[in-house]
């Protein structure tokens, strides 16, 4: 393919902006995991709840439910800010890559940050447990 169809960046900042991709697609992978293992996890408790055991099963629900919701959320705010930095402010000068660092600070950053710290924290939580 032409080179003239390249960006006028330089091969530093090339190599930043495709590992930034590839990582976006490789935690959309992740995710995808994420949901299988939710939904095996929900179904098994469910099924194998009663009377006896409804204190031990309930707090696991809530939990591996907290962990999805929020993971769902981090890949939201991921694709979001993804989309924003490639697609909608691809023009901004610099590139993706200055967009990221510039934009560390809006909402929806925030908001992934914020889902993946939590997360991090309730999964350290359990191991410790």
């Amino acid at each position: 393919m032409s080179s003239s169809w390249t960006p006028d960046e330089s091969s530093e900042t090339l190599l930043s902006e495709k590992g930034w991709l590839q990582g976006t697609v490789v935690s959309a992978i992740a995710y995808g995991i994420d949901v299988a293992l939710y939904l095996m996890c929900f179904n098994l408790l469910f099924r194998q709840m009663n009377r006896t055991n409804y204190k031990k099963h309930m707090p696991l629900l809530i939990y591996i439910t907290s962990v999805f919701i929020l993971s769902t959320l981090f890949m939201a705010a991921l694709a979001n800010f993804t989309q924003l930095a490639f697609i909608q402010y691809r023009n901004y000068p610099g590139g993706p890559n200055s967009f990221e660092n510039d934009m560390f600070g809006i909402p929806v950053d925030n908001l992934g940050n914020a889902c993946g710290l939590i997360t991090m924290i309730l999964s350290d939580g359990l191991v410790g447990v």
